[in-house]
């Protein structure tokens, strides 16, 4: 890489500079042009910049004074005058009403006059906390939930439930949103019921729970011992082997019954009687029962 002339001037320059503002303990006055930026306050001299401008600007014999400081002693460059720090504000919001007696109890340690309601007070308090003069109540999964007024609590759940990114959820999922974002008033799951029972779209388009019952249906039989009812009857009064139930399955077209005592009532004791009913009858079509527990496998 060749040297260009301009180059070599201009790191002379720059070292030249440097070695003056090292040793140069006086500042003269003088214009001061534009100084150059140093990236690292701590190990920059405070004199660099400006030795490193004038040397640029072609005067490397002089160091411009620093703005301020012409005439003034060091100690008197140094000060600098105070500066008033504005603290900063936080908003506190009133209280809702509901929380009144809690956050009383909490700052001044008052209580009702009425002995139960001084009880409830100091049992639900222990939930609370102030944080900046506002009530927060800590929730089971350890949420700090801001309290608020129910008609605040109001339009959050409406803005949610059918917002422009509301999506028509139920009742609870509202709630355990609003929960969530940290926010809490008592009759929350009740506003949210109402809000969800009075929308027009959740009543129109929601899943209809009380609709009519169909009539019901008759399984056609057409032919013997295809298919079959099978169910459990007991217990007993105990019998020889420890037999206290039946088991019992019946043909559906020719009403033949087939019955076998039992021990045990689990799976594997009815699938050897209903091996013994197909080895005589044949595979039947269908066989039902009453999905209990003693014919699971």
């Amino acid at each position: 890489m060749e040297n260009s002339p301009s180059s070599w001037e201009t790191a002379a320059l720059m070292k030249m500079a440097v070695e003056m503002a090292a040793v140069s303990m006086e500042k003269p006055s003088g214009a001061l042009p534009a100084p150059a930026a140093c990236r690292n306050r701590d190990f920059c001299p405070p004199d660099l910049g400006f030795a490193m401008a004038a040397a640029l600007e072609g005067n490397p014999g002089t160091i411009p004074a620093n703005p301020g400081t012409s005439g003034s002693k060091p100690e008197e460059a140094m000060l600098v005058d105070s500066m008033e720090i504005d603290v900063p504000v936080f908003t506190v919001r009133e209280a809702p009403t509901w929380v009144e007696p809690i956050k009383e109890f909490l700052i001044n340690g008052t209580l009702p006059v009425d002995e139960t309601e001084s009880r409830r007070i100091q049992r639900r308090s222990k939930a609370y906390t102030i944080i900046n003069g506002e009530v927060y109540k800590r929730s089971v999964t350890g949420v700090l939930q801001r309290c608020v007024e129910p008609e605040e609590g109001k339009e959050m759940l409406v803005e949610i439930h059918q917002g422009e990114c509301g999506h028509h959820a139920s009742s609870r999922a509202l709630v355990a949103k609003v929960f969530r974002h940290g926010f809490y008033w008592p009759t929350a799951l009740e506003n949210a019921e109402d809000l969800v029972r009075k929308c027009n779209g959740c009543q129109r388009y929601a899943k209809q729970n009380h609709t009519p019952t169909s009539s019901l249906k008759t399984i056609p039989i057409t032919w013997p011992f295809v298919v079959w009812c099978l169910d459990m009857v007991g217990p007993f009064k105990t019998a020889r082997g420890s037999m206290n139930h039946i088991l019992v399955m019946v043909d559906k077209f020719t009403k033949w019954l087939e019955v076998k005592p039992i021990a045990k009532c689990d799976g594997h004791t009815a699938v050897k009687f209903l091996k013994d009913v197909i080895l005589r009858y044949g595979y039947p079509h269908s066989i039902i029962t009453d999905n209990g527990s003693n014919f699971a496998g």
